[in-house]
């Protein structure tokens, strides 16, 4: 479980003036992970964020999409200052080391374009003594139109330890 919190003022240098404006960033994370049986398990992961200021620059807007968060959209492809994401896997362990799972995805953007996306899809994850491999393969609601199989994403993140 994790909420942080940022209020402040900041000052914009401009080439003959300078603006002061207020900003206030809100930041809440709550996640579990369920061993149901001895080969089943469930994965929640809950996330809110809020940005919120007169004026707000790209690199301060959240990106989302790819292989952590909306999984059946491209890489960071959503802008979002102000969202609420909710990330679901239902899962068995088919081995000690070797996974596989169905996953849902949904968030709802307020700003800057107030809109829902959402996705599900399947996934195998591959431990190993130094990482994991996983892949996924997600279909969306691209342009709302729905889960169509033509939409869909093949992720695979490789993750090391060293």
């Amino acid at each position: 479980f994790l909420i942080e919190g940022l209020a402040g003022t900041r000052t914009i240098q401009y080439e003959t003036s300078a603006s002061t404006k207020k900003l206030y960033a809100l930041r809440g994370k709550a996640w579990s992970k369920f061993n149901l049986t001895e080969l089943l398990f469930s994965n929640i992961n809950l996330e809110v964020n809020g940005l919120f200021s007169d004026s707000l620059f790209n690199n301060e807007i959240s990106r989302l999409g790819g292989t952590k968060n909306l999984r059946a959209f491209i890489e960071e492809s959503i802008y979002a200052s102000q969202y609420a994401m909710l990330n679901c896997d239902f899962g068995v362990n088919l081995g000690s080391e070797i996974q596989s799972f169905l996953f849902g995805d949904f968030a709802k953007i307020q700003e800057p374009i107030s809109k829902i996306y959402y996705d599900a899809g399947l996934g195998f994850r591959f431990q190993q003594e130094n990482g994991s491999l996983s892949i996924t393969y997600g279909i969306g609601n691209i342009e709302n139109n729905g889960l169509q199989l033509k939409n869909g994403r093949v992720g695979i993140t490789f993750s090391s330890r060293f």
